[in-house]
Order: C-alpha cells, then sequence, then structure tokens
C-alpha cells in the first residue's frame, strides 16, 4: 500500500512538472486568516496600501482615506484641493509618508505635467514636486527616500511624435537621479488597472512586470537604469474554476507585489462568461442580483524559478501586501440594502 500510494504521488508530480516546464511546483504554502474586519463604509471603488503599523489607506480618483487599524478614519485628502484632476496613484513610503501622485489641472499648460505630493503620516502636506513633460501612472516609494514615477512621455520624432514609457529616479527635491526608456514594456495604449501595478521596488532593483505578456514576465534594472535581466515565470491557470462548465474564461493578472527581495505575488483572476443570480438584503430590501462567478488564485513567485499557486476561497480579491508580508483581501459586503467593505488581513504558511 505505502508503495502504491508513493507511485502516486510521484506520478502526479511528474504531471505537473511536465505540465509546467519545471517551473510550477506543487503548492508548499497555504494562506491562513488571521483577521476579518468590515468597514462601516462603501470602498468598492478604492485602492488599497497598508504602513508598517497596520493602518489602511483607501484610495479613488478623487480621495485618499486613511483609517486606523481598527477602522477609525484618521484623514481624507482630495485631488481638486491640491489641483490635480485626479489622484493616478498613491502608496505608503517605508517611513510611513503617504506619496500620491496627479496630472496637474491647468488649461494654460500644454504639455502633461505631473505633481507628486508627500504627506505625513497625520496628512500634512510637506512636499509638492512637479514633473514636467510626463503623464504620470505609478508611483513607487524607494528604501532610501527617492521616488520612482513611472509615466507616459511624448518623444520627438521628425514625422509622428511617439508616445514611450518612462521610469523617473527621483530624489526628494524633485531632480531625476536616474532615468529608464525605452524599455521593453510600453504602456502606451494599454488599460491599466490601479490595482494591477506593475511595479516593484526591492533591495535588488527595479522590478517591472509586462502587462501583454500571457505569463508573468519580469524586467529588472539597476537603480541607475541599467536593464540587468528578464525572466519569465509560467504562471498556473485558474480556467475551470469560475464556473462548472465556462465555454470561455477571461483570465486577467489582477495584482502584483513583492513579497521580498527574492519573492513576488501575482493575483490571477479568472471570469466565468454565463451569468448567475442571488438574492441579496433581507425582507423588504431583498433584491436579485446577476454577476458573473469568478475564480481567484495567488501565484507566489521565487526569482530562482518556482512559482507556487494558491486557490482562494471567501477571502475577496487581493489588494494590498503589507511590509511585513501579510496579505490583505477586500471584498464589498451588502446586508439590508446597505453595501460595506470587508478586509481580510491574512498570511502565507
Amino acid at each position: 500500500m505505502q508503495k502504491h500510494g508513493l507511485r502516486k504521488r510521484l506520478i502526479v508530480y511528474l504531471l505537473l512538472w511536465f505540465s509546467f516546464g519545471g517551473q510550477v511546483l506543487l503548492a508548499q504554502e497555504k494562506i491562513v486568516v488571521l483577521e476579518r474586519m468590515t468597514l462601516d463604509e462603501n470602498f468598492r471603488l478604492h485602492s488599497l496600501d497598508v504602513d508598517r503599523a497596520g493602518a489602511l489607506y483607501f484610495g479613488s480618483f478623487e480621495e485618499i482615506v486613511k483609517l486606523r487599524p481598527d477602522g477609525r478614519r484618521v484623514f481624507q485628502i482630495n485631488a481638486r484641493d491640491h489641483g490635480l484632476k485626479m489622484f493616478s496613484d498613491f502608496r505608503v513610503s517605508p517611513t510611513g509618508e503617504l506619496i500620491a501622485m496627479g496630472v496637474i489641472e491647468d488649461p494654460q499648460i500644454s504639455s502633461a505635467e505631473t505633481r507628486v505630493l508627500v504627506f505625513s503620516s497625520e496628512g500634512k502636506l510637506l512636499q509638492s514636486l512637479e514633473v514636467s513633460g510626463v503623464a504620470g501612472q505609478r508611483v513607487e516609494p524607494g528604501e532610501n527616500g527617492e521616488v520612482f514615477l513611472l509615466g507616459l512621455k511624448q518623444e520627438p520624432s521628425p514625422h509622428n511624435p511617439e508616445i514611450r514609457t518612462v521610469v523617473y529616479r527621483l530624489n526628494r527635491q524633485g531632480e531625476v537621479l536616474a532615468q529608464i526608456a525605452g524599455t521593453e514594456l510600453n504602456l502606451a495604449g494599454q488599460a491599466l488597472s490601479r490595482n494591477n501595478r506593475g511595479m516593484a521596488v526591492t533591495k535588488k532593483g527595479l522590478f517591472l512586470m509586462d502587462p501583454a505578456s500571457p505569463d508573468v514576465l519580469l524586467h529588472r534594472f539597476s537603480f541607475g537604469g541599467q536593464k540587468l535581466e528578464t525572466k519569465s515565470f509560467l504562471a498556473a491557470t485558474a480556467k475551470g474554476r469560475a464556473n462548472s462548465a465556462p465555454r470561455h474564461v477571461e483570465s486577467t493578472f489582477d495584482y502584483f507585489s513583492s513579497l521580498n527581495s527574492d519573492h513576488f505575488v501575482v493575483a490571477q483572476l479568472s471570469i466565468g462568461d454565463q451569468w448567475q443570480e442571488r438574492t441579496v438584503g433581507e425582507g423588504k430590501r431583498q433584491a436579485t442580483a446577476r454577476y458573473r462567478p469568478f475564480s481567484h488564485i495567488i501565484q507566489v513567485i521565487s526569482w530562482d524559478g518556482t512559482v507556487y499557486p494558491i486557490p482562494v476561497e471567501n477571502m475577496g480579491l487581493l489588494r494590498a501586501v503589507g511590509r511585513d508580508g501579510l496579505l490583505y483581501f477586500v471584498k464589498t459586503v451588502t446586508m439590508a440594502g446597505r453595501t460595506r467593505t470587508e478586509v481580510v488581513k491574512a498570511t502565507l504558511k
């Protein structure tokens, strides 16, 4: 019996090995829920970041709201109050400062100009930096106080101007320390999700994820702007889990972040093509909601080439990874006609 069981496990292992080219191994990880908290607010259209103390930062195009770990509000910042058309992106630095970014709202400015705002942990404006000629889309704080700004820049051309993706490494005075341009990653014309950031900064450099690749394709750059290497990771598929018998499944990378210098996490979302119905609310407030069922898989990627797929059940969608490696999932909950936000804090075991 022992030999039969061992042979069966070996066959399963070999099937996985040959199916995924030796990159995707049996998942040794699992997700363990540490805490569930329901907020008395609707942050359905907001993205999320978390500081070292566990405070939650929910941001939409119009506002950024900071909540204490117990859900109490600390401050709210509005884009229009700071001369921005909208908040294109925001992040919390390792030292707890809020870094927000957006395109300046000024009809007298003909070319794109991005403003980077730095706030204290209490919401006080500390710095305002202007970067000309770039429409900012992503911002990422470095470990040494610098800021990485990803955006679209119009390059001069004798015939037709070309829009290219650039990454600037800025100091806190707004000076460009390094520029990464002309990379394989060209986001011009790409529809970007605020959650799928596509950029991560670790001690080993700047990592950019190519959104056009069917697998996880990562480019690594030095902080000086030199291209170091590119690696492709064959992502496990969630196909078939979104519906019991789907005809077509839309599969997208919904989130990307670093766990540490050598590991990354990618959330893959698969949506079935068949609409379903369910009843929400209670009593006279009951209503019928139509939805497309989805499945969610977390890919834990090691830079040495291994990928660990972990299915996610009843936790919502991954929206943030803390600097302590904790995962934060978010989902909306509708009860008695009112929509609230549930935050699930979890860890990898």
